[in-house]
């Protein structure tokens, strides 16, 4: 079924691709939307200049890596500290912490988000 759909799917994304190839993209959107608003522009043929979350916070810009050096005072805290836990009777986690470590080293990524920023080319924002 689904390389009886694809076919349309890639008639489509060429005829885009055909419109857009070339083209420069800016956007800002809420969440963390736009770094795969970027790839989808790239898979088309636009480049990104520039791009930004409305409520972006430094990782989401630099990566996971910044946030042990993340300083929490007065000028950056704009909300209370939230200490967040499982709940013990509802939360039923989708893989064990075993799979995790397993799927890990395998090279499956979890938690190393590199950001934004560094997949931006040269001379973008």
């Amino acid at each position: 079924m689904i390389a009886e759909e694809m076919v349309e799917v890639e008639k489509i994304r060429l005829e885009v691709k055909s419109r857009c190839e070339g083209k420069l993209a800016m956007l800002f959107v809420g969440g963390s939307r736009a770094h795969h608003y970027q790839e989808l522009f790239t898979e088309i043929g636009m480049k990104t200049i520039s791009a930004g979350y409305e409520f972006a916070h430094r990782d989401d810009y630099e990566g996971r890596k910044v946030i042990p050096s993340i300083v929490v005072d007065a000028d950056t805290r704009n909300i209370e500290e939230l200490t967040v836990g499982p709940d013990a009777t509802r939360y039923r986690p989708r893989r064990t912490e075993t799979e995790i470590t397993r799927l890990g080293n395998t090279g499956v990524g979890f938690g190393d988000y590199a950001g934004m920023m560094p997949e931006m080319e040269e001379n973008t924002l």
